[in-house]
């Protein structure tokens, strides 16, 4: 648990932007509290008279302690006792404080997005124009008194962008534009950050019956839609008994549901912790249109074939802000459980 935590503590972004309060040991259903006073203000003074002198109201944000997450594994000795590599405890470490990261980093950053004062749009960004909108968005801060370190976090296809800009300016981000965490300082105003974990939407439109050997991709898989009842291998989908059949089994295959399970096979295990760790999620179809949301790029493409799943543009942004404005409150370090399967050698584990 000292190298997931250790991990953790290096990956994760919102611990640079947010303002904290790790605990040792920290359960569902407590509180935090951050008091403060209301502010004074300024009067003139006329000798002789006397001064109004307000009361102060002492109140507080309260944050209440409401979720709590594991990440879950099973080992099985022999396989253990097998590997070439003898590190794999240290190596499942690093993976899932990369997921447990990434998952707080999502709920962070959404919960910014959603609460933010201001909104400039931004609209296509490119070399030309994100220097601007980053301006726009240090104006909007300014304006609403932000005094503190201000940061912006990008995906790295922005952190890209701007590093095209601001490479006359010394910006050197060759090693770090791709990865989460912090970029360097932007002649904008604001510490960059990059980070996969932005939310993201897309609009999915499919307004008749895939054929047979239609195909579309979604997050850098390919899906193929057969005949009703034939989805027998990887990346196969059945097309339904009709288009309403085939949307109920869409939703299903987004969000790893249970009930059209049969109606599609996954490409692999990776395939599905990819779309479950991006948080991928579609909304129940109104009339011919999905809303599909997630977190990083969701790149679901059109079908191929008669043409039946069509996208629009997909959305995402990116967040300005005053160091501090949004809180973080988390266990310092993780807990880990495990037990063994009854009457099977394999262990599981439960972080």
């Amino acid at each position: 648990m000292p190298v997931v935590q250790d991990f953790l503590d290096m990956r994760l972004v919102a611990k640079g932007v947010a303002r904290t309060a790790f605990y040792d040991k920290l359960r569902s259903g407590q509180s935090i509290d951050w008091p403060y006073i209301t502010d004074g203000y300024v009067q003139t003074y006329i000798p002789g008279s006397d001064l109004t002198i307000p009361n102060n109201t002492a109140t507080s944000n309260t944050m209440l302690i409401n979720q709590s997450k594991a990440a879950v594994f099973t080992l099985d000795p022999n396989a253990q006792a097998q590997a070439e590599d003898k590190t794999i405890q240290a190596r499942l470490a690093a993976q899932h404080s990369f997921n447990v990261a990434s998952n707080i980093d999502q709920t962070v950053l959404s919960t910014a997005v959603n609460g933010a004062g201001n909104t400039v749009a931004g609209g296509t960004l490119s070399v030309s124009n994100i220097y601007s909108k980053l301006c726009d968005g240090m104006s909007a801060l300014m304006r609403d008194n932000a005094y503190g370190t201000k940061f912006a976090i990008l995906d790295p296809e922005r952190i890209a962008l701007l590093a095209q800009f601001e490479v006359a300016n010394g910006w050197n981000v060759a090693d770090n534009a791709l990865a989460n965490g912090f970029v360097g300082s932007s002649a904008a105003g604001f510490r960059v950050y990059s980070s996969n974990n932005l939310p993201t939407a897309v609009t999915v439109t499919c307004a008749t019956q895939p054929a047979n050997l239609d195909t579309f991709t979604l997050m850098g898989y390919t899906w193929t839609c057969v005949t009703d009842g034939t989805a027998a291998t990887a990346g196969q989908v059945n097309i339904g008994a009709n288009l309403a059949d085939f949307k109920l089994i869409l939703k299903d295959l987004v969000n790893g549901g249970t009930t059209y399970s049969a109606d599609y096979v996954d490409v692999s295990v990776a395939q599905r912790r990819k779309y479950q760790n991006a948080q991928l999620a579609a909304a129940i179809f109104s009339g011919d249109t999905c809303a599909v949301t997630g977190f990083g790029k969701i790149n679901w493409t059109a079908s191929t074939g008669t043409a039946t799943i069509t996208v629009g543009t997909e959305t995402g942004s990116l967040l300005l802000g005053d160091t501090g404005a949004v809180s973080l409150g988390m266990q310092i370090m993780p807990n880990m459980y495990e037990g063994r399967e009854a009457k099977r050698p394999e262990t599981n584990y439960i972080i």
